[in-house]
């Protein structure tokens, strides 16, 4: 029993650190304020 829990704990550990650490160096690349000076936002709605 506490070997499933273990598992499944350092499963989960493992993939938020993935995500983490992917998220990261996604967000550092990915300047998204600059978005709104490259393609503003349309004054109208359609």
């Amino acid at each position: 029993m506490l070997y499933g829990i273990t598992a499944v704990l350092g499963f989960m550990a493992v993939i938020f650190m993935f995500f983490f650490t992917l998220l990261h160096f996604l967000g550092k690349e990915l300047h998204t304020h600059d978005a709104e000076h490259i393609d503003p936002l349309p004054k109208e709605r359609h």
